[in-house]
């Protein structure tokens, strides 16, 4: 996702309040559209599948929580069309938010709500990518990079390894060209893994 506008962060650390509003899936969908390009409502009404009435609303809860910003406003049809635009490439959860306790229970739906909208727009993206026949060995075709893993490991390594992911990753968005030929789509989840209950004696 790619912002030509010199107002435009690389990324954009996400506070708690931030994040409740993108446990939304419209508000979400509207932020990955405006990390793209500028936009107004109308235009994002033809963007969304199954659009709500009240999107102005969610447009503005954005704006009012400071990650989607006015850009400019055009005369049309009698009336006045704002249009708007992200106010980072990307966004991540600001790294304090991650340390949830057992009692955090609401905050931690909130968390899971923004990555099952990740996942879910992840796997609906591949599974067109699939119908489209752009994925595969054949001429034309890209071979897709799926892998999972777990890795034992200390904190100190594992937090070595995500500031290098991360570092990289803004280094890909801000290099990327916005006219380029193909899109590629990556999702990365780094987390450690709750201790397991050694499986039962029969």
């Amino acid at each position: 996702m790619r912002s030509n506008d010199s107002k435009t962060a690389d990324v954009f650390h996400l506070g708690r309040d931030q994040m409740r509003l993108l446990a939304d899936p419209i508000r979400h969908r509207i932020l990955e559209l405006l990390c793209g390009r500028t936009m107004s409502a109308t235009d994002l009404k033809g963007a969304i599948e199954n659009a709500p009435k009240n999107l102005h609303y969610h447009v503005d809860r954005l704006r009012e929580a400071g990650l989607i910003r006015l850009v400019r406003t055009e005369p049309r049809r009698g009336a006045t069309e704002k249009f708007y635009r992200a106010v980072a490439r990307s966004y991540t959860l600001a790294p304090e938010l991650a340390v949830l306790t057992p009692s955090d229970r609401s905050f931690d739906n909130e968390v899971l709500s923004v990555v099952r909208a990740s996942l879910d727009k992840t796997f609906t993206s591949l599974a067109g990518s699939l119908r489209a026949g752009i994925l595969g060995e054949g001429e034309g075709s890209t071979v897709p990079v799926i892998t999972g893993c777990s890795i034992r490991t200390t904190p100190e390594r594992m937090e070595e390894l995500r500031g290098r992911l991360i570092r990289w990753l803004e280094d890909c968005v801000a290099a990327q060209d916005p006219d380029g030929e193909v899109e590629f789509a990556m999702l990365a989840l780094m987390f450690p893994l709750a201790a397991q209950q050694p499986a039962a004696t029969p």
